[in-house]
């Protein structure tokens, strides 16, 4: 029976493992990821980059951060909360919770990661992440799992090209499950970000991401975005995913815009997807605080 309900799979994205109709839902609790596509490997942005590339903190403007975020859709709801700290001698700490709730489904995770730069152009990052699972027959699953990540970021002029890879749910640990796994995942990604002029910047991206194994798990996707800023100010964003026919990973367009004022930050997005997709009309809300 186990087979036939979600487990809460986080993968620097979030991800729900299911023998369910549809395969497996991935949902990331970041707005101006999933604006864009679904692109992690790449994206800075706020204390929610724990959950994509930990490793990215490292370049980082502000010292400290804390961001929440609320997703829904149909009668999925899903929260997070996560925050970073960065010390005077180059590492970070970062910490994230996250809780998910679907069909009498209860699923939630608490991470744990450290980042740290080599050299100028150079990060990586370790995170461990504890996973509870609740379905809705009351059987309860709780999981242990490891993420290394890395990037590099080379700069040209003001603009700079970033490129970013991790590793997902290396060791992973389950109790209370005979036949569910977590995926292991690589994913790589590049970005550019071409800075116009003091008033204008673009940024592209592009990730492809693998699942090894289970082998009901097994498969690829592919996602591109771009970002508009206009005046460090407002944002604007757009982006596809394309995923693998036939395996766990969905397809689905996306939208979204930001607002950046001081230290304050908030950031929407909306994914477009078909009827029977599970990534239909899934919306995000981030708010933060920069320090």
């Amino acid at each position: 029976m186990k087979r036939l309900f979600l487990l809460l799979v986080l993968v620097g994205g979030f991800a729900l493992t299911a023998r369910a109709q549809y395969g497996l839902l991935i949902v990331n609790p970041e707005a101006r990821s999933m604006a864009m596509g679904g692109v992690t490997a790449t994206t800075i942005s706020s204390s929610n980059t724990i959950f994509n590339n930990p490793s990215l903190v490292s370049f980082a403007n502000s010292p400290f951060q804390i961001s929440t975020s609320y997703s829904g859709a149909r009668s999925r709801e899903f929260y997070s909360l996560s925050a970073y700290y960065q010390f005077l001698t180059g590492g970070a700490i970062q910490a994230g919770w996250r809780s998910y709730h679907y069909n009498g489904c209860d699923e939630m995770s608490f991470e744990l990661g450290y980042s740290r730069p080599i050299a100028r152009l150079f990060s990586v990052a370790i995170t461990g992440r504890y996973i509870h699972c609740t379905d809705p027959l009351g059987t309860k699953i709780n999981g242990l799992a490891a993420d290394l990540s890395a990037s590099c970021r080379i700069p040209f002029g003001q603009s700079s090209l970033l490129v970013g890879a991790k590793l997902n749910n290396l060791g992973a640990y389950l109790s209370g499950s005979d036949d569910t796994l977590l995926p292991i995942q690589l994913t790589g990604g590049v970005g550019f970000n071409w800075v116009i002029n003091d008033s204008h910047s673009l940024l592209f991206a592009a990730d492809t991401d693998y699942c090894f194994n289970p082998s009901y798990s097994r498969g690829a996707q592919v996602g591109v975005g771009v970002e508009y800023e206009f005046m460090q100010l407002l944002l604007f964003r757009a982006g596809y995913n394309y995923g693998q026919e036939g395996t766990i990973y969905p397809s689905y367009g996306s939208v979204g815009a930001g607002l950046h004022f001081l230290f304050f930050r908030v950031d929407f997005s909306y994914l477009i997807a078909s009827k029977n997709s599970m990534m239909r009309n899934v919306y995000t809300v981030n708010v933060g605080l920069n320090f």
